[in-house]
């Protein structure tokens, strides 16, 4: 069996507002990387063979960017999603 991973980045990141009115909050920048490439990191250190990305229909063209731009070969799937479903408590 494949290693799986899913990233659940579908949210609108309203705690950090007004910084994510313009950008995801997986994509924001810490160090110099976007954040969501620490777990993609994480996850190619602990031989994760596909990872699943949920992002919200509104950033997709983003996500595509942020694939594109930093993992061309890496077997990454990305899966809009129309609504989000809330905060998880």
């Amino acid at each position: 069996m494949k290693p799986k991973a899913v990233i659940l980045a579908a949210g609108r990141g309203t705690r950090l507002y007004p910084v994510t009115m313009e950008i995801p909050k997986p994509l924001l920048l810490v160090n110099k990387k976007p954040i969501i490439n620490y777990l993609v990191e994480l996850f190619n250190k602990h031989n994760v063979e596909e990872i699943i990305v949920s992002v919200l229909s509104e950033y997709r063209d983003d996500f595509f960017w942020w694939k594109k731009r930093y993992y061309p070969e890496k077997n990454i799937k990305l899966i809009p999603i129309e609504e989000p479903l809330g905060t998880w408590r």
